[in-house]
């Protein structure tokens, strides 16, 4: 909307200043989203469910917070060579 002179926002909708963007389905593999946000340049895909309804965002940000998760998880099971278990 920044694009957009000030003196002509009053008569812009949305949908005549929005960019393409990347579309993911809750169930879709994250790599492959990552990927085609790579492609389309955008840091962020809006997610939505089955009934194609906004669940969410995934950023960058999200990303790496999961990519750390997952190395922390990995560390975790080298340490002992088994899954760690819950207490009882």
């Amino acid at each position: 909307m920044q694009a957009v002179p000030e003196a002509q926002r009053g008569s812009y909708v949305v949908r005549d200043a929005m960019e393409d963007g990347v579309v993911a389905d809750l169930r879709e593999d994250g790599w492959a989203v990552l990927r085609r946000m790579a492609e389309a340049r955008v840091p962020m895909a809006a997610v939505v469910d089955e009934d194609g309804l906004l669940a969410g965002t995934l950023d960058w940000n999200d990303i790496q917070r999961g990519l750390a998760r997952a190395e922390e998880a990995e560390r975790n099971r080298s340490r002992t060579g088994w899954p760690r278990e819950r207490t009882a």
